[in-house]
């Protein structure tokens, strides 16, 4: 099993996460803040925080499918968005 990079952790989404990962989403439309909230109340879905706890990659499921999976930008380049990795890193917080 895959481990994240020292200082990161995983977690469970909650909804108070919701407006970031909404404002993130390239593909945000009107009223798409409510969808993200229905997402994580509904689905199983996972964060990963840096040392400071501030949420920096996410994966989110949407009928059974991963999605919603995004990098902020200061953490891009760790592996967190390669699928693969985040099948391994995110899937115990996701089965």
């Amino acid at each position: 099993m895959h481990r994240p990079n020292p200082g990161i952790t995983l977690r469970k989404l909650d909804v108070k996460d919701a407006p970031l990962i909404n404002e993130l989403w390239p593909h945000k439309f009107e009223g798409s803040v409510e969808f993200v909230k229905k997402l994580i109340v509904c689905n199983a879905s996972a964060g990963a925080c840096d040392a400071d706890g501030n949420l920096i990659a996410w994966c989110l499921r949407n009928n059974g499918a991963l999605g919603l999976l995004q990098v902020v930008e200061s953490h891009k380049r760790l592996g967190l968005g390669q699928t693969k990795t985040a099948i391994n890193l995110f899937g115990n917080i996701l089965a």
